[in-house]
């Protein structure tokens, strides 16, 4: 089935600054009758407010399974507000019902229902071509052979699939790598994908009208492809203050467009036409 996605069908996904909001919304684009296989890239903690939940599930917390370490996760993201941490397949099924069916790969076993890989290493050919949508939340950076576990990626979704990545541009020492939009488009272009939406996510504090301050999750969209920029910039254009002090995390959303058994490492954009420098 081919799937077309057009600028108003990506509305939810740009307003989505939280995990399970852009798993639900990038789902949504597809029809309700067809079954879906979701991968994850490790096993990603789902941290939402009993609230949220209740938005999401209509109010059926009961079908959400809890996590055994839900305390020691809540702990470690510094997340008082949260309740509950449920399993990802729970979570599908109480959204969903039972059409999405999610694979998570992680090189140790956190849940027990995980396929254990090294994405340093080249993945099996069984799961080439095999998911709908892939999930990357913020475990690429922690991968050295970067070349190979993004190519991993790009094997195991299905053309016509969804790639979903969220990594830092701008977290000192939360990984091995920090991400720049050209990392992306670069390799995506070359490898039969077509990129819809790259964009920054940020933690800021907003005042509000009666005076107080709330700290919110804001998008920021429009990213260049291949042109540099600053975060200086971004704080002028957008007239929003103290966002070079902020942490930083780029979100891509890419479509394999067609087949391509064999992955293809990129020169930069930039620098591929020679005519650009002489």
């Amino acid at each position: 089935m081919k799937l077309k996605i057009d600028q108003k069908q990506l509305s939810s996904f740009d307003e989505a600054t939280d995990r399970f909001g852009v798993i639900k919304s990038l789902i949504d684009l597809y029809p309700q009758s067809q079954d879906l296989s979701v991968a994850f890239l490790g096993y990603s903690d789902l941290m939402h407010t009993a609230d949220e939940w209740k938005n999401w599930t209509n109010g059926n917390l009961l079908a959400l399974e809890r996590r055994a370490n839900a305390d020691r996760l809540k702990a470690i993201h510094g997340r008082p507000d949260v309740d509950f941490v449920p399993t990802i397949q729970s979570a599908l099924d109480a959204v969903f019902g039972n059409r999405v069916k999610a694979t998570v790969f992680d090189f140790q076993t956190y849940e027990g229902t995980e396929i254990i890989h090294d994405f340093n290493k080249s993945i099996s050919k069984k799961y080439h071509n095999k998911f709908d949508i892939v999930f990357d939340f913020g475990s690429l950076e922690h991968i050295f052979n970067i070349a190979e576990a993004i190519s991993n990626l790009a094997r195991i979704v299905k053309v016509q699939g969804l790639i979903f990545n969220e990594n830092p541009l701008l977290m000192l020492n939360h990984g091995f790598y920090s991400f720049n939009p050209t990392f992306y488009y670069d390799f995506f272009a070359e490898n039969g994908f077509d990129v819809k939406r790259a964009r920054l996510t940020t933690k800021l504090t907003r005042t509000n009208p009666d005076g107080t301050k709330k700290a919110a999750l804001i998008n920021i969209k429009g990213l260049p492809e291949q042109d540099r920029f600053s975060l200086v910039q971004i704080e002028n254009q957008l007239k929003i203050e103290n966002v070079s002090k902020s942490e930083f995390v780029i979100g891509c959303l890419a479509q394999k467009i067609e087949k391509n058994d064999r992955i293809k490492f990129p020169v930069q954009g930039r620098y591929k036409e020679k005519n650009n420098w002489i």
